[in-house]
């Protein structure tokens, strides 16, 4: 079983600035992680394809807002924009590269059992 690497949380004085080939929306995700958790250098190379898959993931968006939602088929019938699977893909990519950074990851209960109700009844 592979172990995910252990997160800690980061010192905001010392974020680092993302990369200069992230767009808007990838700017935003590595400054939210960098924001909250210290990456080492592979985690934060795993960050970068999160980010960079982030940017794939708007720029689909905005054509498909350009395009719409259906676009002509070849016989001219109406049909799902095929870019609607492409931007899911890419919002998978994002989901399973921090993923893969632990970033979903509970941490453990210290013993079993359902944790308490809000307003302690």
């Amino acid at each position: 079983m592979v172990k995910t690497p252990e997160i800690v949380v980061f010192r905001p004085a010392t974020i680092p600035e993302p990369p200069s080939e992230l767009a808007s929306a990838g700017s935003r995700l590595w400054r939210t992680v960098m924001a909250r958790y210290a990456l080492d250098e592979t985690q934060a190379e795993v960050l970068k394809l999160a980010c960079l898959a982030s940017d794939r993931a708007e720029a689909l968006r905005l054509e498909i807002e350009k395009m719409g939602q259906t676009v002509p088929g070849s016989t001219g019938q109406p049909q799902a924009n095929p870019l609607i699977a492409c931007e899911g893909a890419a919002q998978k990519r994002v989901a399973a590269f921090l993923k893969q950074l632990g970033l979903f990851d509970e941490p453990k209960r210290e013993k079993p059992g359902r944790p308490p109700k809000s307003g302690g009844f």
